[in-house]
């Protein structure tokens, strides 16, 4: 009897091993989300939910509170229905003050952006076991919203039971979509002069937490709609609120800001570092703007802007200095360019002439920001650009010399390929920490520094500790060995790369070497690692190359590129043992 008890528990234990691994906070037992344009130019969003809660994390903070951002100006909410039933179907009407409406977070430092309204919608009565019930719909002005633009990921951050995706258009319109991470076809009901396309899913399991998950790696099941007629009639409607001619106010600025400018990049730099640095930056995506900016002029009055307003000042501002300059949108998914809309957008870049060379510029940074994307269309002319990849290499070489009164000096010389390096002002202690004196020189295949360094040992239980120094853009510092050992999701680095560094240690005649000889070469499906420590008497000599073959890991791949990264990472082999004879 007692070995019959046992093999049940066992039997009953692995039936609901999969609950017990991984419990869910919540369920949406139903979901439903509807877009609808009419023939007026009209446009209705509507949501529809039923989440049953199962965690107090579920109920007290994750799912508590719903939030809504809209155009009180152009748009309106409506609420069909909100309340919750407990788990012995007790109904919880959500009370008049449970809805409040504040300023969007994103919208507190923009006063031209003030009337955009957030409603927080407060869920009560809530239980373990309590179902919340949503309905509503955000109704928009003709003209507002010109087209439909979706883009939309279908899993949340809880299993979906029952999951409908539909939108309606006029007949006359074209459907532009896109599916992501799944095949399914829509169907296709047309009635009064409307097309309705509808998807419908079951079971859809939660959203993955794993770092660096997104639509991008092509493994997330998503949705990408536009009933614009082409991907260039939609960047038009943009590029019709740029500034097209350099008023009197902006070519006066533009003027005063590079007086003293003796060369057309130097002007390109100058007016970028203004963009950058002393126009604030408003996170407001174009999509709660109703795909709408502010002008230039409008910009300079307010000190601030969102990405598109700074872009648009950005590139007026250049043509005032007589630089060729032309915005252009960067996309970062493999789809139909007709389906990508203007949701889809990664970011607003303008490509800018001098001195003969090209330069992809944005507001957040001065390096290529073509790398980002796969490719980029022209607001003017809808003009298809593919960036080419680039590989990122670092050839870093160190001579260390340790005094008998434990100091160490180095000459360091370091080579980085352009996929690392700003366009403008390249600051070696973002490279290299520690450099005294440092020396810049850069081409257009690499850029090299130079300098000395000065730093002492740890000493630690009688030993001495010697790091070896290293750049700071190498992809150690990026996190990778901190990942999971296993993941069920694509991985994107940001480019296949190759790292080597090369260190000749000399050491006083009383000062030995503890760590061992080491000789390790890894070749697998990703790439390829070898690291030796060769000590020789007084010198030693260490040897580290990395190699990545490919940017983009599948599931499959992880571990070899796991294995390659966690051996990269390991301290005893970026570090020497010493102690006194």
């Amino acid at each position: 009897m007692k070995y019959t008890i046992s093999f049940l528990i066992v039997i009953c234990l692995f039936l609901t091993g999969q609950s017990f691994a991984d419990p869910a906070e919540a369920e949406f037992r139903n979901l439903k989300e509807t877009w609808i344009l009419r023939e007026n130019g009209s446009q209705e969003y509507r949501c529809y939910k039923e989440l049953t809660l199962f965690t107090h994390t579920a109920m007290n903070s994750t799912y508590g509170e719903t939030f809504i951002t809209y155009n009180p100006e152009f748009q309106k909410l409506k609420i069909h229905a909100s309340y919750t039933k407990q788990k012995d179907g007790t109904i919880v009407q959500t009370p008049a003050n449970a809805f409040i409406e504040v300023l969007p977070r994103q919208a507190e430092k923009a006063p031209a952006y003030n009337h955009l309204k957030e409603m927080v919608i407060v869920h009560t009565g809530l239980e373990l076991g309590a179902t919340i019930y949503l309905d509503y719909s955000i109704l928009s002005e003709p003209g507002y919203l010109p087209e439909i633009n979706i883009c939309r990921e279908l899993q949340q951050t809880s299993p979906i039971k029952e999951y409908t995706f539909s939108l309606q258009a006029p007949v006359s319109k074209t459907i532009h979509y896109a599916t992501l991470a799944f095949t399914q076809r829509p169907v296709e009901v047309i009635k009064e002069h409307q097309r309705e396309c509808i998807w419908k899913f079951v079971n859809l399991p939660a959203r993955p937490q794993a770092p660096e998950v997104n639509i991008q790696n092509g493994d997330l099941p998503a949705m990408v709609v536009s009933t614009y007629p082409s991907i260039q009639e939609a960047l038009q409607s943009l590029y019709q609120q740029f500034d097209t001619d350099p008023s009197a106010e902006i070519t006066q600025l533009a003027k005063k800001l590079t007086k003293e400018c003796t060369s057309d990049t130097e002007k390109l730099e100058t007016i970028l570092s203004y963009i950058r640095n002393q126009i604030a930056f408003c996170p407001l995506p174009l999509e709660e703007t109703g795909y709408r900016f502010r002008a230039a002029s409008a910009v300079l009055e307010t000190a601030y802007g969102t990405e598109a307003e700074k872009i648009n000042l950005l590139n007026i501002l250049l043509k005032a200095c007589n630089l060729h300059a032309t915005p252009f949108a960067a996309y970062g998914l493999n789809i139909a360019p007709d389906a990508c809309g203007l949701k889809t957008m990664k970011q607003l870049v303008v490509r800018a002439e001098a001195e003969g060379k090209s330069y992809w510029l944005n507001i957040h940074n001065t390096s290529d920001a073509s790398q980002d994307a796969l490719f980029l269309s022209g607001l003017a002319d809808g003009e298809k650009i593919t960036p080419q990849s680039r590989e990122k290499c670092i050839r870093y070489t160190a001579t260390l010399n340790l005094s008998a009164e434990q100091q160490v000096t180095a000459s360091i010389e370091a080579g980085f390929s352009p996929t690392y390096i700003p366009y403008f002002k390249v600051n070696p202690s973002a490279f290299i920490s520690s450099l005294q004196d440092p020396e810049v020189n850069t081409s257009s295949t690499e850029t090299v520094i130079k300098g000395n360094s000065n730093w002492q040992p740890k000493e630690q239980n009688g030993y001495l500790i010697l790091s070896l120094p290293e750049t700071n853009q190498g992809i150690n510092h990026s996190g990778y060995a901190r990942y999971n050992s296993k993941r069920r999701n694509r991985l994107h680095v940001p480019a296949p790369l190759e790292e080597t560094y090369q260190y000749t240690i000399e050491l006083p005649s009383e000062i030995q070497v503890c760590t061992p000889a080491v000789n390790k070469k890894i070749e697998n499906k990703i790439g390829e690692l070898f690291i030796t420590i060769t000590p020789n008497g007084s010198t030693v000599k260490i040897y580290r190359k990395l190699k990545l073959k490919k940017a983009m890991i599948t599931p499959e791949e992880y571990p070899d590129f796991r294995q390659l990264i966690v051996e990269w990472n390991a301290p005893n082999e970026r570090q020497l043992l010493l102690n006194r004879k």
